[in-house]
């Protein structure tokens, strides 16, 4: 019976522990679709390891950095705002440093 609450302790640390990561992954994920969708999808972005990550329980905020060359080239970090809806995440607002007279 001992065994069987070890086991039952360590299945629910393992559950709360991954759900965790999946929530920064997805929150990554929308951040960089917008990024990307602002600036053009031949941009290069910082990974999500790179990225400066703030997930709550309700709010997230990502702040990826950007980079386009080409005939136009652009440079910048943008902040992006994701909101918890029941059990997903979706975007809220975003700000660009190229909007604040940044780079």
């Amino acid at each position: 019976m001992n065994g069987l609450r070890w086991l039952v302790v360590f299945g629910v640390v393992a559950v709360s522990v991954g759900c965790g990561r999946v929530d920064e992954k997805k929150v990554y994920t929308i951040a960089r679709d917008h990024v990307m969708q602002q600036v053009g999808e031949e941009a290069e972005v910082t990974t999500r390891k790179a990225s400066r990550l703030a997930v709550n329980k309700n709010m997230a905020r990502v702040d990826i950095d950007y980079r386009r060359g080409g005939s136009a080239p652009v440079e910048g970090y943008m902040t992006v705002w994701c909101k918890r809806v029941r059990m997903r995440w979706e975007f809220e607002r975003a700000t660009d440093s190229r909007s604040l007279g940044g780079e």
